[in-house]
């Protein structure tokens, strides 16, 4: 018995795939601003090597879990409801609360609620009776 894949979830695994794609390039863009503006701050001082490697991990996962949220995989799902709360909560404690981390959480309110609906849960658990 098949269960049809919800809209939801295939707009929330669209979202996890292609917007990894978007931050590492605006990671990039930062890089080359920082090099190109000259200034006496290296990329690799200030922990901005450290952060750029556990955002780059944070998004490899953010996009893996996308992937198979789509071949219907269920700890995909639950990836993204643990690891983006971790993720609003490391950008809150580096760049402080603001109106980017009050939309933070209200995104990740709206993604959770689809994510935990009866349909989604139907459909990720599907393919464990058949």
């Amino acid at each position: 018995m098949s269960t049809k894949r919800p809209a939801s979830i295939t707009v929330i695994s669209s979202l996890m795939i292609l917007l990894p794609g978007y931050n590492i390039g605006k990671m990039i863009s930062f890089f080359m601003k920082l090099r190109s503006a000259g200034s006496n701050t290296s990329p690799l001082s200030d922990n901005v090597c450290a952060i750029f490697i556990v955002q780059t991990v944070f998004l490899v996962v953010l996009l893996t879990a996308g992937i198979f949220m789509l071949l219907r995989r269920n700890w995909s799902r639950y990836v993204i409801i643990f690891l983006i709360p971790v993720i609003i909560t490391l950008r809150a404690y580096l760049t402080g609360i603001g109106p980017q981390i009050i939309i933070s959480i209200f995104v990740y309110l709206v993604l959770l609620f689809y994510l935990k609906r009866p349909a989604a849960e139907e459909y990720f658990t599907a393919s464990r009776k058949t």
